[in-house]
């Protein structure tokens, strides 16, 4: 049985890894490839609106059908990702809207597989067995956090050694496919959290509570993310070398997040999930404001701040989803879906208009993030009409 549980765990932890390098890589792909911002914007938003939004689909799928089937096919599509560099070289055989058209389509599998793997892969991840259960899962996600941090450096890399031949990345993700082919078995356990009538009734007393969360999780997602979307184009504008443009200042971004969401999660237990995320969107909104605002950082002041404004926007979404499903304690897997899925599936509007605001030369890049960042004051505002209850991160969740 230990063995089977170090197989399955090793299997998951690499294709999560695998499945968030892959589906972080775009921003980077459109600074080195010279897109259009509002185009590119474009692609991001409906891409991820049609991953995120299906989340809840393929939590439903995997509830009757189990996880395997689904995490094979999802590392197929999410592998996908690395053959944005050939199609970048072929760009001239297109004309402009087929280019782009390409790449939607493209991007739009990379983005259902991403979102066909969170439910599975946290599935897989929540059947372990053994008193280590939990370590196990916390192992599991900073696997993903991992992957997403290194995932503009490793995608830069091939682009420059290669040539832009990065479909050369496929061979590693051929190798971890076949790890998942052999040991990712999760044993069948009879799935005791369907949302059946009675538990559906959860939701209604909790409406409220959950449309203020939904508001929150969709703002301060789609900020940060637009806030990743131009960072390339950002580091650039700030003078900063080059290997913190291409990749270095998202690992210390995203490494932020890995740092302090444990312990801000365990520091939620104590005070209150309400005051925590009163806390940390406050001091974001400070943190987003001062790198936008002083140019003339250091480098490394710079990356620290990076590193905490990163760890405090990542940690706030498993600190909001765990309040959630606390409120509906049995529907668990739907307030999840509703949280991430749907939220994160609105906020994604968000990069979209920041492409077309930061292409205008009268707005520019650092105006238009300054203009988006208005909205962290709403979802400020938001956390204020929170019940006082809850708390925790939680387990059977994905945090990307």
């Amino acid at each position: 049985m230990q063995r089977q549980t170090t197989k399955l765990f090793v299997s998951i932890a690499a294709c999560h890894f695998l499945s968030d390098c892959c589906s972080g890589v775009w921003p980077m792909f459109k600074y080195l490839a010279g897109l259009d911002l509002g185009r590119a914007g474009f692609i991001a938003t409906v891409s991820l609106i049609v991953g995120n939004a299906i989340q809840p689909l393929f939590g439903l799928i995997v509830d009757r059908h189990g996880p395997r089937h689904l995490v094979l096919l999802s590392i197929a599509c999410v592998s996908c990702a690395m053959l944005l560099g050939p199609l970048a070289v072929a760009g001239p055989r297109f004309s402009t809207d087929t280019w782009y058209g390409l790449m939607l389509a493209l991007m739009m599998i990379v983005t259902i597989g991403s979102g066909m793997f969170h439910p599975a892969g946290t599935s897989a991840a929540g059947r372990i067995s053994g008193n280590r259960k939990g370590v196990l899962i916390s192992a599991f996600i900073a696997c993903g956090m991992i992957g997403f941090s290194i995932s503009h450096a490793i995608f830069n890399f091939a682009w420059q050694t290669l040539d832009r031949q990065t479909q050369w990345l496929l061979v590693p993700a051929v190798v971890i496919f076949l790890l998942a082919f052999a040991w990712c078995r999760p044993p069948a356990v009879e799935h005791l959290d369907a949302a059946g009538p009675g538990r559906l009734a959860q939701l209604s007393g909790v409406r409220g509570q959950l449309a203020i969360l939904f508001l929150y999780q969709a703002i301060t997602w789609g900020v940060f993310h637009a806030f990743v979307y131009l960072m390339p184009e950002l580091t650039v504008l700030r003078g900063c070398p080059e290997w913190f443009v291409r990749g270095g200042g998202y690992f210390f971004w995203v490494a932020g997040t890995v740092v302090l969401m444990v312990p801000l999660g365990h520091l939620s237990d104590r005070v209150g999930a309400k005051r925590l995320l009163i806390v940390c969107t406050s001091l974001s909104i400070v943190l987003f404001y001062l790198i936008l605002l002083l140019p003339q950082l250091p480098l490394w002041l710079l990356a620290v701040m990076f590193m905490l404004n990163g760890g405090l926007a990542g940690s706030t979404n498993p600190i909001g989803v765990a309040l959630g499903q606390r409120l509906a304690p049995g529907c668990v897997s739907l307030v999840s879906g509703i949280l991430m899925g749907l939220a994160w599936a609105l906020g994604s509007v968000t990069i979209w208009i920041c492409g077309v605001m930061a292409g205008n030369p009268d707005i520019g890049i650092t105006r238009t993030l300054m203009i988006i960042g208005t909205s962290l004051v709403v979802a400020l505002a938001l956390t204020f009409g929170l019940h006082a209850r809850g708390g925790g991160a939680p387990v059977d969740i994905a945090t990307e």
